[in-house]
């Protein structure tokens, strides 16, 4: 993968791009891989309930508008691209 952007595309953590004439005609996200996704929304679940986490402070400023699966998504997206940062930077020390 080049990007995060296409790693998140991939998984399916992305929302549709469906506009025609200016309306927006979904916002459903993409299927994309359904294991990577699945196991990323449990791990987002999680992360947000630790409390005063970086995740948690996102995800309960944001629910309310967007809704808590959408947000789940959201936190899992985010989860994903800092997991891809990680593996991307050259300063990882590996065993």
């Amino acid at each position: 993968m080049s990007s995060d952007n296409q790693l998140c595309s991939w998984a399916g953590l992305t929302p549709r791009n469906d506009k025609s004439a200016g309306k927006i005609k979904s916002r459903n996200i993409l299927h994309g891989n359904p294991y990577i996704k699945s196991i990323l929304c449990q791990v987002a679940w999680a992360a947000v309930r630790v409390r005063h986490s970086a995740f948690a402070v996102w995800f309960w400023s944001r629910q309310g508008r967007l809704g808590k699966k959408k947000a789940i998504i959201a936190v899992a997206r985010k989860i994903l691209t800092v997991i891809y940062t990680l593996l991307k930077s050259d300063d990882l020390i590996l065993p």
